[in-house]
């Protein structure tokens, strides 16, 4: 009878410990964004294939989305649970809806990688005066099209600007019925240039920024997720500047492109883990043109509260400690 008894105890022990490390690795499971087209915005992909984050006792599960607002969706319904590498805009957008988000990190800026490319004869920002150009509707892309245009005392009523971007613009580029276009990765502003462009301008001043975000919610219940998966980005950008080749093969591999994409668009981007001192300027600004031009509707008088810099902060604090 003692022998059933220790039997049974020993069964129940092992199903209680087995029944534990369940719910534990349950609470480390990390569900993230990644966009296939974003190359240029790879370190989730880059510390996914080098195992770093199960390194870190996470279990990462990465997600592709085909942009921003899809994004959006899934982590209001409760299907993701951190959105990494998203533009200014979905995230603006996304708080004037009332969801209570917050930028937990900076994460790329690029300037000299965008710009504008225009046809023969177009030499300067002067020329596009009465001419058309094309760029993504009420992105950021637009915001800073209009900026570079202010610069030059251009308003967006001196020029025609058509929603347009990608294979669609160049094409309409090379057959003449676009005179220009803003281009947002290098890769993009080599394809125009094929397809007859040249650079009258880079975003130099009118950077293009992505940040990573959660909700309010699942940050203040899962703090040390939060810190040990922004570790691992820092680990991954480190590494992305000090071991640059292996670092592009390994994102091509993931991402099934040509590793010379990768290359391209990752010379000279700014990987910018952290949250700098413009990151609320620069959310209110892009707010502001998105007010301005309803776009949304609602009005928000302070970013502040919806950038949180403590987990990232306590991630560096750790990164540092560590011997990569």
């Amino acid at each position: 009878m003692k022998k059933i008894f220790g039997t049974l105890v020993s069964i129940l022990l092992i199903a209680a410990v087995f029944t534990s490390c369940q719910k534990k690795d349950s609470r480390k499971t990390l569900r993230v964004s990644y966009f296939p087209g974003a190359t240029y915005d790879p370190l989730v992909e880059l510390a996914s294939e080098k195992g770093w984050f199960k390194e870190e006792g996470l279990n990462v599960e990465i997600l592709s989305f085909s942009n921003g607002p899809a994004a959006n969706e899934a982590i209001v319904s409760g299907d993701l649970d951190v959105v990494y590498a998203v533009g200014d805009q979905p995230f603006v957008t996304q708080v004037a809806r009332g969801v209570d988000a917050i930028i937990i990190s900076a994460a790329t800026r690029q300037s000299t990688n965008v710009g504008i490319q225009a046809r023969d004869g177009i030499n300067t920002v002067y020329d596009l005066k009465g001419k058309k150009i094309a760029v993504g509707i009420g992105t950021m892309n637009h915001k800073n099209l209009l900026a570079i245009l202010n610069d030059f005392d251009i308003t967006d009523s001196q020029l025609e600007i058509v929603n347009g971007s990608g294979t669609e613009a160049f094409n309409s580029l090379q057959n003449g019925s676009l005179d220009a276009v803003y281009y947002s990765t290098a890769w993009d502003g080599i394809q125009a240039e094929k397809a007859g462009g040249h650079k009258i301008i880079d975003g130099n001043g009118h950077e293009a920024n992505t940040f990573t975000y959660t909700t309010r919610k699942f940050a203040e219940e899962n703090p040390d997720l939060i810190i040990s998966f922004l570790k691992v980005l820092y680990r991954a950008e480190k590494y992305i500047q000090t071991n640059s080749d292996d670092a592009y093969k390994t994102i091509a591999d993931f991402l099934g492109v040509d590793v010379e994409k990768i290359r391209i668009n990752n010379t000279g981007n700014v990987w910018a883990t952290g949250i700098q001192n413009d990151v609320v300027p620069h959310i209110t600004e892009t707010y502001d043109f998105l007010y301005q031009r309803d776009y949304i509707k609602n009005e928000i008088k302070d970013f502040s509260p919806y950038v949180e810099a403590k987990y990232v902060n306590k991630a560096y604090e750790l990164f540092k400690k560590e011997n990569y």
